[in-house]
């Protein structure tokens, strides 16, 4: 394991390490708010669930985070579409027709997007901010998920 300084250089973020989410063997989740309120209770609903996350620092982040060489292999995605901008929806539209087949849980309201958008994200499910039910979405969830493959 490299020095705590180098580390923090090459890691300014903290995805590596024994506690980290590079060094997690709990099934890993990207995630991605612009709000840090939301993305907080985000990260904690997913703790709770036994899920581990991985922030997104920007969008591209998640498109490459659902690809099928990624490290760490993301089981899950929860995306803040109250706060998604049309072309990182499209990029989003994209991971799926890439091939990422796992779940996307939305965060926004039931009106954040149209039907035809619902459909061809095959969302697991639509959570509003701060509600309840997202740990429960997860845990159905992870009832099912696949161990991750490192």
């Amino acid at each position: 394991m490299p020095s705590q300084r180098l580390l923090k250089i090459l890691d300014p973020w903290g995805h590596v390490g024994p506690r980290r989410v590079l060094g997690s063997t709990t099934p890993t989740a990207i995630l991605w708010a612009t709000d840090p309120a939301v993305s907080a209770w985000i990260a904690a609903e997913l703790r709770a669930a036994g899920i581990e996350p991985l922030l997104a620092r920007s969008f591209r982040h998640v498109e490459t985070s659902l690809r099928d060489n990624a490290h760490p292999a993301c089981a899950l995605a929860v995306i803040d579409l109250a706060a998604i901008s049309p072309a990182n929806l499209e990029r989003l539209y994209t991971v799926r027709w890439a091939g990422y087949s796992g779940p996307i849980i939305g965060i926004g309201g039931p009106d954040v997007l149209d039907a035809r958008s619902r459909t061809l994200l095959s969302l697991e499910a639509l959570i509003a901010p701060l509600a309840p039910g997202l740990r429960d979405a997860v845990a159905r969830w992870s009832a099912g998920a696949p161990a991750p493959a490192h």
